[in-house]
């Protein structure tokens, strides 16, 4: 069984979130700005530490504020992974590895007993 080829895309103003719970990090606001030229520009204002100032992440500029506040969102976890050292696991990812792997297995297992079988009708 092949891997799929498409890229899938990661919610990263969700993923934010969660590590913002875990970490217990106060995000103070998030919005976006509008330019005179239709492009949006978010950004997400996160306080780290209580006696810290506020740190404040800028979106990419875009013309939907979907995929600025992803940019944003997207910044603020490299900032945060720097500050507290940790690792974004992809738990899907290493379950479907391990479905792949599991469905290989099977796929052998199945062709080996189907020559086995083959060969004991032949005797």
């Amino acid at each position: 069984m092949a891997e799929p080829s498409f890229p899938i895309p990661i919610c990263f103003k969700t993923l934010l979130s969660h590590i913002i719970e875990k970490l217990e990090v106060n995000r103070h606001s998030c919005g976006y700005r509008v330019r005179s030229d239709g492009l949006f520009r978010a950004y997400i204002e996160i306080q780290v530490v209580t006696n810290e100032e506020n740190k404040l992440f800028w979106g990419l500029l875009s013309h939907r504020t979907e995929d600025t506040m992803q940019s944003a969102a997207k910044d603020a976890i490299l900032y945060l992974k720097k500050k507290f050292n940790f690792e974004v696991q992809d738990v899907n990812l290493s379950e479907m590895h391990y479905y792949i792997w599991c469905n290989n297995e099977l796929d052998r297992d199945y062709n080996m007993l189907l020559e086995e079988n083959k060969r004991l009708k032949k005797k």
